[in-house]
């Protein structure tokens, strides 16, 4: 849904990592944004209830870790935002173009410090999120 769109907000705030969706295309230095199912949707209100993991991984330890507090602190608690996410085909042709009204998002703890691998520090980042499709403006 707002996998995306979360994507392009951490590329903004942290360019010096490679960001990508559902997978890691480098080996280090790299930030991956995974959708991972989330709770039923509310069928009165309508609202969707999506989670996502943001995956940090770097070989400067401390760049992960602070990249890590970085995601945590830019996206826990934000709220009521109107979002734009676009589909694309092969050729970068927008297909189709959804709204989303981002109701809350919640960091489900601090982000965890998941190990290193291969001289590689990695930290996960989750959140619930809260939202509804938008027709309004």
């Amino acid at each position: 849904m707002i996998q995306q769109y979360l994507k392009n907000e951490l590329s903004e705030l942290l360019p010096q990592l490679e960001w990508s969706e559902d997978f890691y295309s480098s080996q280090d230095n790299t930030g991956t944004v995974y959708s991972e199912g989330g709770t039923p949707p509310s069928y009165e209100s309508g609202v969707l209830r999506p989670d996502y993991m943001v995956y940090i991984r770097s070989s400067d330890f401390k760049r992960s870790r602070d990249a890590a507090l970085q995601v945590y602190k830019h996206f826990h608690l934000r709220s009521n935002m109107i979002v734009m996410v676009e589909e694309k085909d092969e050729l970068g042709t927008v297909i189709r173009a959804t709204k989303y009204r981002i109701l809350l998002v919640t960091a489900t703890t601090l982000p965890l410090r998941i190990g290193v691998e291969n001289d590689i520090m990695e930290y996960s980042i989750n959140f619930n999120v809260q939202l509804q499709y938008w027709e309004g403006e």
